[in-house]
Formats: structure tokens, sequence, C-alpha cells
């Protein structure tokens, strides 16, 4: 598919579609090709103690001082705030 920058608002949900499905979109502007976009492969993630996918904090997932828990541990952290 092949979408012009001015045409990318109004048809977004077209463009998630075929993103969706694995093709292709090529961006042009002024008539010129200038990006091509397309899905992203899903990279290997950690899941949290409630089973959700947590890419953010895979981040922390080496830290010895930390619990294993993460979600435990930001809602701790959080607590004082509520």
């Amino acid at each position: 598919m092949r979408i012009s920058a001015k045409e990318l608002r109004t048809h977004m949900r077209q463009l998630m579609a075929r993103l969706a499905r694995g093709e292709e979109v090529i961006l042009t502007y002024r008539g010129r090709d200038a990006a091509r976009i397309v899905p992203v492969e899903q990279p290997s993630t950690t899941q949290g103690a409630s089973g959700a996918v947590d890419e953010l904090f895979g981040l922390w997932r080496d830290r010895e001082d930390l619990p294993h828990d993460v979600e435990a541990y930001v809602d701790e952290l959080r607590r004082s705030r509520y």
C-alpha cells in the first residue's frame, strides 16, 4: 500500500489493519517515497505476576537489588501517593 503524508491522518485505520496483517506500507511525501512502515516483530518480553506482558519493566529484570515481582514493588512505591 502507498499512502501520502496528507492521507495518513484520514486513513490511519486502514494503515493499521494492513500492518496487523503483516503488510508493508510506503509513505510518500510530495509524490516521492519518504518512508517504509513495516510491522514490528514481536520481541521476547517478560511477564509480570499478573501474567500481563511487562515490556517496560524488562530493563529491571537483571537487577539483584529489586524483588522479582516488579508490579508489587511499583505498587509499594506508589502506595504513599494514595
